[in-house]
């Protein structure tokens, strides 16, 4: 008896799989497409009637029924559900029965109606219908436009006394981005409001097929002073000739618990407290820095005071580093004092603890205080004026002033024709091999002629030892005369200048000096004689010194490592090719990054020398904006080094070393750049 053939072992896996796919697919095949919703019409004015419809493919009205639905905010049923059977075409003529339902609806506010899906049942199965947008709009001269819908968006509470409180106007449902022409937007009262246009973002959604974005406005940082209820007020924005206004929202703000009323601080923070030097003598000035670091209030917190017990505050500054966010201000805050001891001994310097209040978690949180310990030694700080020390010890002798007066090879014109032999040589090579070592003498000569071309100018050396006598006998006035003259033939010699900077000083002349030091420094690496003088000088402003002596290898050294290296490399690369030896081609190498080694320190010997440093003439005050009856902002002693940032006509904006900005006149500072005319403007 044979085996059927429909039971067969293939017949038999093919069934098998057949029907596995039918289960799998069965749920997608039978699914029905969600009906649309329908406006008629879209859009619609205030308080017009509109009607709302969906279709369902079903052949009798009995089989459809409604459940249950939250219209959304605005809109109020004014008939309906109205279910009825209607006839519809197909694509190739025929026609077949379905089930239309439809509300008439009324709209008390405008904008765009996001409509949810609507649930009803076909049977014994529920089923929904999609999503839908009604666009409700007012008339303006017989215009229907659709106004914008604006809201204040801000975080959820509670909030808190003294907590910033970011608020973020937006222009919600926008099916295009919009540029706002004009926004009014009146001030909180009861703290302070300060504008944050860099919060929020653009966000896009999809609802349904269509894309809905929510473009952020303005945003703003509020601060209540109080606990209460205050207001954002209501504010208006026009774009693209369309307008609209948003709400007023309340914000319930909260008392801050006792413990935080020291400090005011809401969020979350951390302090750091600078270590102090091992030690320190009478009269020499140490920094300390209290630096607060977090998200919340931190603009207007109060930082913790330290108690210095028994050191002098020379000066203090406060800088900060801050930015609105999401939680407040982000970023830190430096308080910076400049403190020194008046007699020996042993001093404690209390930071007390820093209590916050953390609104995420609710609670109270103190950082510790922190306790320091400074040790001061007799002996005071080395004064140039006193007795036991004089100028003419950091003097330069005549000897050592001619020692290094020689031209920079890289600022004669010539010179640079000292780089062609390279590349002349392996082009030569290219073209007539067998005459190389002709050619290598003819190209290398007048390398050598111009390296041995460059000698230092004549000085006159009596003139040299007559300033030095002057010097010697601390008659200063007569000796910054003489060494002015020289320098003013030799500007290039640092060492000429730094005794010229030596007499400046001598006849009370800080800031000149200070002025001076800079352009010796420019001019010649700066050895321990200068950087101990220039010590004294800045330190002894009690100001921390924006300006830092140059650390750098010398120009003329550089360059001439570079001119070397670089012809020997293509001398190495051309021999590596004629003798064909594989270590001539690593020598080449080897010469190659020397190059690159040498050009490196060259320029950055260069960079340094240009950097712009500017000193303040004499004792001035700083101004807040450029002009002459501005509020004055900040005093800057004689001789403090300070950065030049912007020009505004006649005025110069400075920084100093703690980021503090100011404006002053352009006759108020010294420039190293200019040493000479700044000096001949002065006498």
């Amino acid at each position: 008896m044979g085996i059927p053939a429909w039971r067969g072992p293939g017949k038999q896996r093919t069934f098998l799989v057949g029907l596995f796919l039918v289960l799998f697919f069965y749920p997608s095949l039978s699914a029905q497409d969600d009906p649309e919703l329908s406006f008629l019409p879209n859009p619609v004015g205030l308080n017009d009637r509109f009607t709302l419809s969906f279709e369902v493919d079903v052949p009798s009205a009995s089989m459809v029924s409604i459940e249950e639905w939250d219209y959304p905010v605005g809109i109020r049923l004014y008939a309906g559900p109205n279910i009825r059977g209607i006839v519809k075409s197909r694509e190739d003529g025929t026609s077949y029965p379905a089930v239309s339902v439809s509300y008439i609806l009324l709209s008390n506010r405008t904008g765009r109606i996001l409509f949810p899906r609507i649930p009803f049942a076909v049977g014994s199965e529920s089923r929904r219908t999609g999503v839908g947008i009604q666009r409700v709009g007012s008339y303006l001269n017989s215009v229907l436009s659709l106004p914008l819908e604006l809201e204040w968006e801000i975080p959820e509470g509670p909030f808190y006394e003294g907590q910033t409180i970011p608020a973020v106007l937006v222009m919600r449902n926008q099916e295009e981005i919009l540029l706002p022409e004009r926004v009014s937007v009146p001030a909180s009262g009861g703290g302070l409001f300060e504008e944050a246009p860099e919060l929020g973002e653009i966000r896009r959604r999809l609802y349904g097929d269509t894309v809905l974005y929510t473009v952020p406005v303005t945003g703003y940082l509020f601060t209540p002073t109080g606990a209460g209820r205050f207001f954002l007020n209501k504010a208006s924005v026009t774009a693209e000739g369309i307008s609209g206004t948003s709400d007023a929202v309340a914000v319930n703000v909260e008392a801050l618990p006792g413990d935080v009323a020291v400090s005011g601080g809401v969020g979350r923070f951390d302090i750091d407290v600078s270590p102090l030097p091992e030690g320190s003598r009478v009269g020499e000035t140490v920094q300390l820095t209290v630096r607060i670091t977090g998200e919340g209030n931190l603009a207007y917190l109060t930082p913790p005071e330290p108690d210095f017990a028994g050191l002098v505050l020379v000066r203090s500054e406060e800088t900060h580093d801050y930015r609105a966010s999401q939680r407040g201000y982000q970023g830190s805050r430096e308080s910076r004092y400049l403190l020194k001891a008046e007699e020996e001994g042993d001093y404690e310097i209390h930071v007390p603890a820093f209590p916050f209040f953390d609104p995420r978690d609710n609670r109270v949180v103190s950082l510790p205080d922190r306790r320091l310990t400074l040790q001061v030694l007799s002996g005071g700080e080395i004064s140039i004026q006193e007795e036991t020390f004089s100028l003419s010890d950091l003097r330069y002798t005549p000897n050592e002033i001619l020692s290094a007066q020689s031209t920079e090879l890289f600022r004669l014109r010539y010179i640079y024709l000292a780089f062609v032999p390279g590349p002349m040589l392996l082009l030569l090579f290219r073209v007539r091999r067998r005459r190389l070592l002709q050619y290598l003498v003819l190209l290398l000569a007048p390398l050598a002629l111009f390296m041995l071309s460059a000698s230092g100018e004549l000085m006159d050396f009596d003139q040299v030892r007559g300033a030095e006598e002057l010097l010697m006998r601390r008659d200063y006035q007569a000796a910054s005369v003489v060494y002015r003259d020289m320098a003013s033939e030799h500007p290039r010699n640092g060492r000429l200048l730094f005794n010229w900077a030596l007499c400046l000083e001598g006849t009370g002349k800080r800031a000149e000096a200070v002025n001076t030091v800079i352009a010796s420094a420019r001019c010649a690496v700066p050895d321990q004689r200068v950087r101990s003088f220039w010590d004294s000088l800045t330190d002894s402003d009690q100001y921390i010194r924006q300006y830092q002596l140059p650390v750098y290898f010398p120009p003329a050294v550089s360059f001439i490592l570079l001119l070397i290296f670089y012809n020997l490399f293509f001398l190495a690369a051309v021999l590596a090719m004629f003798f064909k030896r594989s270590y001539l081609l690593l020598v080449s190498l080897l010469f190659g990054t020397l190059s690159f080694a040498a050009a490196g320190l060259f320029g950055h010997a260069a960079y340094v020398r240009s950097t712009p440093v500017a000193v303040v003439a004499s004792d001035v005050v700083s101004r807040r904006i450029p002009r002459d009856s501005a509020e004055a902002w900040l005093e800057l002693p004689e001789g403090l080094t300070v950065k030049v940032t912007q020009q505004s006509g006649d005025f110069l904006l400075l920084s100093t070393a703690y980021g503090v900005e100011g404006w002053v006149g352009s006759g108020d500072i010294l420039r190293s750049d200019d040493l000479f005319q700044d000096n001949k403007e002065r006498e």
